[in-house]
């Protein structure tokens, strides 16, 4: 009798070997994404001029735009896991001024004039998350949120530089130059995934993240800093690899 129960134990412990180590505890993925949403952001600089103060006020549009995603994600049990991604995204923005600048003759008479430029914005971020993860059938889903370390590069407008003739009433503006500046903070994401298995270890998901970060970018001492929420909604579609 023991030794039947000895056989059937290993019996037991061997399946249970060869079940888990048929089971495939990590995922490799790789997303194309895109920047559903685009983030706005405003900014005031002043600069002296013929004895006075002038200025130059701008909105800035990030739009939307593509970027990519690699992520990896540890099945620690059947239906919790761990997933590390990273992710890139550079948005189609904006940048609408108006620039006053002082008169050369009169006190208290700035000239304006407005414009339009593209600049430059990118994001990179990196997020660790804890997911929960469920099966049915062929397909895999999972809802996952954590923390995000994210990465802002941005151009900012300084100082305009213009153009003036006698009297001097307006002004052409000849150029608006730009600094790229840089700023790091620590957010949130969270997010949902949907993929369909075409084999234990291939398939193709499609996944939604909702990212936030706030941070400021500091074009010099004398400026003030400029606040903005990076992130957004993204969404993305790519290929997923089990092992």
């Amino acid at each position: 009798m023991i030794r039947r129960l000895v056989v059937l134990a290993v019996l037991l412990l061997s399946a249970s070997a060869a079940r888990a180590a048929d089971e495939k505890r990590f995922t490799l993925s790789a997303y194309g994404v895109f920047a559903a949403t685009s983030t706005d952001y405003h900014a005031t600089r002043t600069f002296d001029a013929f004895a006075e103060e002038g200025s130059i006020t701008t909105d800035y549009e990030g739009g939307t735009g593509p970027g990519g995603e690699i992520g990896i994600t540890w099945s620690f049990s059947k239906n919790f896991g761990v997933s590390l991604a990273g992710t890139f995204v550079t948005r189609d923005a904006t940048a609408t001024y108006t620039a006053n600048v002082p008169h050369p003759l009169y006190l208290n008479r700035n000239r304006a004039a407005e414009g339009t430029l593209d600049v430059e914005y990118q994001e990179t971020a990196g997020h660790l998350d804890v997911a929960y993860i469920g099966r049915s059938g062929s397909l895999d889903f999972s809802v996952f949120a954590g923390p995000s370390f994210v990465n802002l590069s941005a151009d900012l407008l300084i100082d305009p530089t213009y153009s003036q003739e006698y009297p001097f009433d307006s002004i052409t503006i000849t150029n608006v130059p730009a600094v790229q500046l840089e700023d790091s903070s620590i957010g949130f994401n969270a997010g949902a995934s949907l993929a369909y298995r075409f084999s234990d270890s291939f398939g193709f998901g499609v996944q939604g993240r909702f990212t936030k970060a706030t941070m400021e970018l500091l074009p010099g001492a004398s400026a003030a800093g400029v606040d903005v929420d990076a992130g957004g909604l993204q969404v993305g579609a790519g290929f997923r690899f089990s092992f």
